[in-house]
């Protein structure tokens, strides 16, 4: 039974494989993203419903830092854990997911430190509103200081879905994200973003109790030691030779979140941010079955590459591309159709409305092409050729998204001119991920298992 379960990567059907792995990533990535957005919502009927969704929005580029350092480290281990799988050498599999927790504890004491001594600076860095000031320290510093159950409950998530259990890491993630959701509901109406603060905190408290648990008590594939915990140099590079280009490629994305929100305080002071805040959360709800398969295809990927198995590894690649663009076009036709109807969910002021509406058709243009570019990704990550990934970010959020997005705001000084900036990088990113994948396989994938 357990040698059916290790070889499950590598012989079940490559379609159902991958969606019955995927749906249980899934749904809890999708709970995840529905209490971001429910810290928005229930702010937004409060009495500084417009300062405080600006202030939740100037936060949110340092709670993805933090997503970065967690995910990315949880990648690298996930990645690794599924190619000695695949290698069959499982004690080296227990050992990247012992020392991949131990960086992940590691990384969230220095947020905790972080949020203690710099949320003011880096909300002064960001505005000049005192109001959002206020309510945005409030919100950082808790979420930083309290950031130990986010980081663990996705390393573990991470471990149990390289070895395909993808349904009780779903069962870890729903567990943190229901309590969030419930808490928010009853601590926002009284404390405002402080009640989200918490409930936010509460609720990955609750997904990393329940994800230890899970670990230590049942039997798995994969298992954590207290001996291992101790941190190795060879396995520790192993890790971060594809966690750290994983945290860069992410981190990308809080650079280019900081540098939009004071490229549109330039233009729109507040409410900008505030629908661009608005808006990453709600896309992020569309990219939640994306990055659910990219999920279940890195373990796959990893696996059978590991393997050496090329067929079976081009044809996952081919399925996730067909499968991702299949759900971002139902995400291009909401956005383009009810941007108005999405937007009235926030209690959005009449100014929102004006920027919000054109700026959600905008920015969906690019749902598409990014999801081609998510899943070449995610095929580097898996391969272990994480500086791939690394690039396509690079060109995606640094080297053309800002720069175009600066050079549009200072010709036109019009908000709505500055989201084209987004399609336009995403062109550039696809053509970087092809040109890399092609070369890629000339050179590596070609005579895989040859």
């Amino acid at each position: 039974m357990e040698n059916i379960k290790q070889n499950r990567m590598g012989t079940e059907k490559e379609g159902r494989l991958l969606f019955s792995m995927g749906w249980p990533i899934i749904l809890s990535m999708l709970v995840l993203a529905f209490y971001n957005v429910v810290d928005t919502y229930f702010v937004s009927k409060t009495a500084d419903a417009l300062y405080a969704k600006a202030a939740l929005s100037l936060a949110y580029p340092v709670q993805m830092l933090m997503v970065a350092f967690s995910v990315g480290t949880s990648v690298g281990m996930n990645s690794l854990i599924s190619r000695r799988l695949g290698e069959r050498r499982n004690d080296e599999a227990n050992l990247a997911a012992a020392n991949g927790t131990t960086l992940l504890i590691i990384t969230s004491l220095v947020f905790a430190l972080l949020g203690a001594f710099l949320s003011e600076p880096i909300m002064r860095m960001l505005t000049a509103d005192e109001k959002v000031i206020e309510l945005g320290t409030q919100y950082l510093s808790i979420c930083c200081i309290f950031s130990l159950g986010s980081f663990v409950a996705v390393g573990i998530e991470r471990v149990m879905s390289a070895q395909g259990k993808t349904l009780l890491a779903m069962v870890m993630q729903i567990s943190g994200g229901v309590a969030n959701i419930v808490l928010d509901a009853i601590l926002v109406p009284m404390y405002g973003v402080v009640g989200a603060a918490v409930a936010t905190v509460i609720g990955q408290t609750v997904g990393m109790v329940l994800a230890i648990i899970i670990l230590f008590c049942g039997k798995h594939e994969v298992s954590i030691h207290l001996k291992q915990l101790k941190l190795q140099k060879t396995c520790v590079k192993q890790i971060y030779a594809v966690g750290l280009p994983s945290i860069v490629m992410q981190a990308i994305g809080v650079v280019m979140m900081l540098g939009m929100d004071l490229i549109l305080e330039g233009l729109a002071p507040t409410v900008g941010t505030a629908v661009f805040g608005v808006y990453y959360k709600l896309q992020s709800i569309v990219f939640m079955p994306v990055f659910g398969l990219s999920n279940a295809a890195m373990s796959i990927e990893g696996y059978n590459y590991g393997a050496k198995n090329k067929k079976r590894l081009m044809k996952v690649l081919k399925l996730v591309i067909v499968s991702m663009v299949c759900f971002m076009v139902i995400g291009l036709l909401i956005f383009q159709l009810l941007p108005e109807q999405i937007l009235n969910i926030f209690s959005p002021t009449p100014e929102e409305l004006i920027i919000g509406v054109p700026a959600l058709r905008i920015l969906s243009l690019c749902f598409i092409v990014a999801a081609m570019c998510i899943a070449i990704s995610t095929f580097f990550g898996a391969i272990g050729k994480g500086m791939n990934s690394m690039w396509i970010s690079l060109i995606r959020q640094l080297v053309v998204l800002l720069p175009a997005a600066y050079l549009i705001a200072k010709l036109t000084n019009d908000v709505t001119a500055v989201w084209w900036a987004f399609p336009i990088a995403e062109v550039f990113s696809l053509m970087t991920a092809v040109i890399l994948y092609m070369r890629t396989y000339i050179k590596e994938l070609r005579t895989l298992g040859e």
